[in-house]
């Protein structure tokens, strides 16, 4: 009997430790609670109209413009901070901003999200022209 229990032990013992408990994947889901924070701007492109070349209007950026902070308050208010190198004359504003579904609004400027998982959310705003588009990337800090 002492032969068969110790193989069957060890069986057991070895089938045990290859299984793996799945950890279910962390939504971030966009809500007034997880955007706001501290973001600074990482990417922006420009879209002309619907028949333009894509351009990367972020590698234009001046400097000065690259360190600079965007705060979601809790308060529902913005804040555009010049920090780190300074541009002159600095470029400091506020404004509000709300969620609905999966679009922030800055102001009276919607910006349709298109992905956010906590830590970077990217999206786009919509021109004048048919076509004209300025996606922008922000990352938390």
């Amino acid at each position: 009997m002492k032969k068969l229990f110790l193989p069957f032990l060890a069986l057991s013992f070895s089938l045990l430790s290859c299984q793996k408990e799945e950890v279910p994947e962390k939504v971030c889901e966009l809500n007034d609670n997880n955007l706001a924070g501290t973001y600074r701007l990482t990417a922006v492109t420009y879209k002309k109209d619907a028949a333009s070349p894509t351009v990367n209007e972020f590698a234009a950026y001046p400097a000065c413009q690259l360190d600079d902070e965007v705060v979601f308050k809790a308060d529902k208010t913005i804040s555009f901070n010049d920090t780190g190198i300074a541009c002159t004359p600095p470029k400091n504003s506020s404004s509000t901003w709300s969620i609905a579904g999966n679009v922030v609004t800055f102001g009276i400027d919607p910006f349709v999200v298109s992905s956010f998982d906590c830590k970077q959310f990217s999206g786009t705003f919509t021109g004048d022209a048919p076509g004209e588009l300025t996606t922008i990337t922000l990352t938390r800090k």
